[in-house]
């Protein structure tokens, strides 16, 4: 009988492969009638073993989510426990959830298309949700921070996430599309252009309110 940990490891080797497989077949056909055949076969086990690892497609599913949005998340965390000012901290953190996005276009076409796919199921493995929690957690304890500090405005988190996130995902959409169209006209001095300027716009929305200089009298009649 095989140790323990051996055990363990091919469990985790198992269900690994299963995501994998999970995440070929949403993103190229989509989850149709036959989803779960089709990801037994790219992952060479079969539907009793799939369900036995997880038990419901919906399961599959969130757990994918789960486990690719903590992969994305893990180098976004440290960027804000390091507790920059809140310029840096923004920018920093657009270039990485950019750059992360583009260089990871499987995972990132799976997030952007189905975004609440954890929602999906009450079942995911506690890990994976805890570990998410304490990615939220540092997120929002800067913005606590510098909003207690006036490094940014006082808005609610839920607006801050549209703000910071929202416009990035749009732009990542768009870049990944262009990027299988035509990846001939990809170019990195092209993209970090972009960034840059997405970083701008946010840090506007973002950074300290500044008081809007009203225009002189004369002005206004001209």
């Amino acid at each position: 009988m095989p140790p323990a940990g051996s055990r363990q490891q091919q469990t985790d080797r198992r269900r690994r492969e299963i995501l994998d497989a999970a995440l070929a077949t949403i993103n190229q056909v989509g989850e149709s009638g036959t989803f779960i055949q089709e990801v037994c076969r790219r992952a060479g086990v079969s539907v009793g073993t799939l369900y036995h690892h997880f038990g419901s497609k919906d399961l599959l599913v969130a757990t994918l989510h789960y486990s690719v949005l903590n992969a994305y998340q893990s180098g976004a965390g440290p960027i804000l426990a390091a507790d920059p000012p809140a310029e840096r901290g923004i920018r920093d953190t657009v270039a990485y959830h950019a750059g992360w996005l583009t260089s990871h276009p499987s995972e990132a076409t799976f997030l952007l298309q189905q975004p609440f796919a954890g929602y999906r199921s009450d079942r995911v493995p506690s890990d994976l949700v805890d570990e998410n929690e304490l990615f939220l957690q540092t997120v929002r304890g800067w913005l606590e921070r510098q909003m207690d500090s006036n490094g940014l405005r006082r808005l609610p988190f839920e607006v801050v996430v549209a703000l910071l996130i929202g416009p990035i995902h749009h732009w990542a959409r768009t870049e990944l599309f262009r990027t299988r169209r035509d990846p001939e006209r990809t170019s990195a001095r092209r993209r970090d252009q972009a960034i840059a300027h997405l970083a701008d716009g946010i840090w506007l929305a973002l950074g300290p309110a500044t008081p809007v200089q009203a225009v002189p009298a004369a002005d206004q009649t001209s």
